[in-house]
């Protein structure tokens, strides 16, 4: 986190993200220095990666509904479209959709 854009939001030793590949599927990983980040639903949020931003919005829009929005869906400097989000029963999720290459 230290050499990014948001590196006043925790230690600089802190790992933004890191994926693993097990198989065809894509495992993503970060370190959450948020001190309520161990509350509620656990210390783990489930990750979806997309390439387009209509089905990112609607995802993340069916996620929120009954839920709270923890980071509005918007763009990012990773990312066209980022947002966080628990659902109506309390599981984490991360929406990013992919920047145009």
């Amino acid at each position: 986190m230290g050499e990014s854009p948001m590196s006043d939001m925790g230690p600089a030793e802190n790992i933004m993200h890191c994926t693993i590949k097990v198989g065809d599927s894509t495992i993503m990983m970060c370190d959450d220095s948020r001190p309520d980040a161990a509350a509620g639903g656990g210390n783990i949020s489930l990750a979806i990666g997309l390439n387009d931003p209509a089905l990112a919005k609607q995802i993340f829009e069916n996620l929120a509904r009954d839920g709270s929005v923890v980071m509005p869906l918007e763009k990012t400097f990773w990312a066209e479209a980022f947002g966080m989000v628990t659902d109506k029963f309390g599981i984490k999720w991360m929406v990013n959709c992919d920047a145009p290459k």
